[in-house]
């Protein structure tokens, strides 16, 4: 049965009373602490959510055994140098090193026949153990790298937005990471603004990507 907004108010009001009761100055004041440090204190509104929160947690420990063994994979590296840029990377650094790349940029004057080229070129090296590098900002830019994703091809992701302080992969993006395949890239640092993407920020992220394709 959804929940009226009434009891949802409530739910609410109970869980900000088990907060306050578990924060450090309630801890200080003698009170009793209910989770540990960091704990996840989202209110579930739907019963939707509560399946979706279950699948996490019984997923849990997986995750934290791959992030063990791969730290490196699922830490934010700032400052890394490519070209001009300083850039902070998450991933599976060493794709950088792999000599087999390019640069997945789909320029809006290729016909539909130029592109199914390119896009045969593209997968073909995707499937011979090379990297597909791309900033996606166009649709079919997005299409080449979905599939890409998809096959289980090497990726190196160059976005817009950096990576807050406890950013972490998930969902499909951690399993790619935990396999080693995916390399995110941002020459920018993070920010929480809601901003429309320059064509002049998509250009330097598409020469940033020939960047790493080719030069790197």
């Amino acid at each position: 049965m959804a929940a009226t907004d009434a009891q949802r108010v409530v739910a609410a009001t109970d869980a900000q009373r088990v907060v306050a009761a578990t924060t450090p100055a309630a801890s200080a004041a003698g009170m009793p602490s209910l989770f540990e440090r960091g704990y996840n204190d989202l209110i579930l509104l739907n019963d939707s959510q509560l399946d979706n929160w279950k699948h996490y947690l019984d997923d849990n420990p997986r995750r934290l055994a791959i992030k063990r063994l791969h730290p490196d994979f699922f830490t934010t590296l700032n400052y890394i140098d490519i070209a001009e840029w300083h850039c902070q990377i998450v991933g599976n650094r060493f794709l950088l090193d792999i000599p087999q790349k390019v640069a997945v940029i789909v320029h809006s004057a290729y016909s539909d026949k130029e592109y199914a080229e390119y896009k045969k070129e593209w997968l073909a090296c995707g499937e011979a153990g090379g990297i597909l590098v791309s900033a996606a900002i166009a649709t079919r830019e997005k299409e080449v790298m979905r599939e890409a994703m998809n096959r289980g091809y090497r990726i190196i992701l160059v976005r817009e937005n950096g990576f807050p302080p406890l950013y972490k992969p998930s969902g499909e993006s951690f399993d790619a990471c935990s396999n080693g395949r995916l390399l995110q890239i941002c020459p920018w640092e993070y920010h929480m603004e809601r901003r429309i993407i320059s064509r002049e920020q998509c250009l330097m992220l598409n020469r940033l990507a020939e960047e790493i394709a080719y030069h790197q």
